[in-house]
């Protein structure tokens, strides 16, 4: 059985903050946490995330996307 949405955006959520922390670049570093904010309070959505202007920060969250296993998540209709 599939696990629930919500535990997979958490491990989004974690997995962003872990690229907070070790990313150097302020830059990056304010973008990630605007989206990560942003999607706790449900102010984007995961689409909007995953487009996100910024260039290099779209990559970390495509990145931490893949790393908290979204790839695996299955709908029950």
């Amino acid at each position: 059985m599939s696990e629930p949405i919500e535990n997979k955006l958490a491990d989004y959520l974690d997995s962003i903050q872990k690229f907070i922390l070790i990313t150097a670049d302020q830059e990056i570093q304010q973008e990630l946490t605007v989206v990560s904010d942003a999607l706790e309070c449900g102010a984007i959505s995961l689409d909007t995330a995953l487009y996100w202007d910024h260039i290099e920060a779209r990559k970390l969250l495509r990145k931490a996307f893949s790393d908290a296993d979204f790839l695996n998540v299955k709908m029950r209709v």
